[in-house]
């Protein structure tokens, strides 16, 4: 279930790049998952060897969607409110 809602929402958003995509897969990740990329560089090319090692480990496990769809949502919702407030100091700046 993780993964099928991690694809929709972000890796097939042609709207996110690469290193976006990293940094939400690796903020909504927890526990074992999330120590399971840890030393992975963030870096765009490691993109897909992360979700690889993520899949090829954890793709027959379940996890609550309620869950999964929250932190997603945190994450995304995160990165508008940064982008804003930068656009906001832009657009404010002397």
């Amino acid at each position: 279930e993780y993964w099928a809602v991690f694809e929709v929402m972000v890796h097939l958003n042609a709207n996110l790049n690469e290193t976006e995509k990293m940094i939400l897969l690796k903020e909504s990740l927890v526990g074992k998952a999330a120590t399971t990329i840890k030393g992975i560089k963030m870096i765009p090319q490691n993109y897909s060897w992360m979700v690889d090692v993520i899949k090829k480990k954890y793709d027959n496990l379940t996890t609550t969607r309620a869950n999964v769809i929250k932190r997603l949502m945190f994450s995304i919702r995160q990165k508008t409110t940064q982008n804003l407030a930068k656009q906001f100091l832009i657009i404010s700046a002397p």
